[in-house]
């Protein structure tokens, strides 16, 4: 498993790669962009799993996590400073950076763009090769920052990857990756929201709460879309399954100590990351607007959303207010998204059920 430093745009990145299918010339390559506090070896054990199911995986370690640039004072500043257009730009110079990783990767390994069945029409028939670009969590402002601003990107870069951009999952997203607006904590209890958990028990918190098993109603599971936001709110769970279930253990307890070293950086939760959540939310909801109703960049790539039904009710959320995004704006001409209800799993799939995780998104690609 190669793993390998780059400079791209004058920034460092660090990125893990499964490699190509041995005797492939028609594989799906697929890049990672994690979440808070867990970094890019937290997709580790998805790696055994790709070549059976056609894939190359590529999971990068994004700004200010090991291994990668960290964020200077100055863009520190910027996403703390109260003029959100100043923030809005931090987040869109992140979405550009990807877009130049992207970029690199393709020319270094030289993968297989796109090739279509003669049966193709606009988004229906058999596809090969090409990039997918998954991003987890809080992954997902960064994934979307570059989708969105695309079309700001130079156009030699835009032509360029056009012929690979096939798939975008948003994988188990936070509701501020829409700029959904914030719910109490009566209603949504997040421990990164609480001012009552000291600074330096945030992390911990955090983990255990992400970590952990929720049992939804039914009537959430089985009606999303169709939910008032009071109907939504009383059918989420606040409060975790049994952890002392096999299916129900915390994640977290499933790695060792050893490998929460390796996979997790908690420094970050004051360092960076709480600040990105507090980003103000119109620019996450720009964002993701022009990401997912307009498709003049890249107009074949496709969007699945990927929900997790026993991850935190702060998903869930997520999950109902793009679909409520979606259609409200079903008259536009916006891109094909796909919404994937991932049953059984919490918010770590992709360490609890890699086999599982791994099958899904090669059939959705």
């Amino acid at each position: 498993m190669p793993h390998a430093l780059l400079t791209v745009a004058g920034v460092q990145f660090s990125y893990e790669d499964s490699g190509a299918p041995v005797g492939s010339t028609s594989y799906v390559t697929l890049v990672l962009a994690h979440g808070a506090v867990f970094h890019a070896p937290i997709f580790r054990r998805m790696f055994q799993y790709a070549a059976e199911n056609n894939m190359r995986l590529v999971a990068v370690t994004l700004r200010d996590y090991p291994g990668s640039t960290p964020f200077t004072v100055a863009e520190h500043a910027a996403l703390r400073s109260p003029d959100s257009t100043v923030q809005a730009s931090m987040i869109r110079d992140r979405g550009f950076e990807l877009a130049e990783f992207l970029a690199w990767f393709i020319r270094t390994e030289n993968i297989p763009p796109m090739s279509f069945s003669s049966s193709y029409d606009d988004g229906c028939g058999d596809v090969a090769g090409g990039m997918a670009i998954l991003g987890w969590s809080w992954g997902n402002c960064m994934t979307l920052s570059m989708l969105a601003h695309a079309g700001s990107l130079p156009t030699e870069l835009q032509d360029f990857l056009n012929p690979y951009m096939r798939t975008l999952f948003v994988y188990d997203p936070p509701h501020f990756v829409f700029g959904a607006p914030n719910p109490t904590l009566e209603e949504l209890y997040v421990p990164q929201r609480d001012p009552r958990v000291p600074a330096n028990a945030v992390s911990e918190l955090f983990t255990n709460w992400v970590s952990r098993y929720y049992l939804h109603s039914d009537t959430v599971l089985g009606n999303l879309p169709a939910l008032s936001r009071a109907e939504l709110f009383s059918g989420i769970a606040q409060d975790a399954a049994d952890s002392l279930s096999p299916d129900t253990q915390l994640s977290i307890q499933r790695m060792s100590a050893a490998e929460i070293d390796v996979v997790a950086d908690f420094s970050v939760m004051q360092r960076s990351h709480i600040a990105m959540m507090d980003v103000d939310l119109s620019v996450y909801h720009g964002n993701a607007r022009r990401a997912l109703l307009d498709k003049t960049t890249w107009p074949r790539l496709r969007v699945v959303h990927v929900w997790c039904d026993r991850s935190p009710g702060e998903i869930v959320y997520a999950a109902w207010f793009a679909h409520k995004m979606m259609m409200e704006s079903v008259s536009t001409e916006g891109r094909r998204v796909v919404f994937k209800q991932m049953e059984r799993a919490n918010h770590f799939p992709h360490w609890d059920q890699p086999e599982v995780t791994v099958r899904m998104l090669a059939k959705l690609t």
